[in-house]
């Protein structure tokens, strides 16, 4: 299996330290990449429909302008 004293010393306990410290490290950097890929993906469609939700209030905003108001309008105009 693994050889978990390469060296041959009787205390090998900062041989066990780098190798945590490397594992974590690399761990640490392939999260962080996947992570900040699927957060980019996220932050792309969330502008997208923010974008859409803009264009959306604007034709909203533009119908209930053509729209008259009949309180004060009389009947002929309309």
């Amino acid at each position: 299996m693994y050889i978990l004293n390469p060296l041959g010393n009787p205390d090998a306990l900062w041989q066990h330290a780098v190798m945590i410290v490397v594992s974590a490290m690399l761990g640490f950097m392939i999260g962080y990449v996947t992570c900040k890929r699927a957060a980019n993906k996220l932050e792309m469609k969330l502008a997208k429909l923010d974008s859409e939700l803009q264009s959306c209030n604007l034709r909203r905003a533009q119908k209930n302008q053509n729209v008259p108001f009949t309180k004060n309008e009389p009947i002929s105009k309309i």
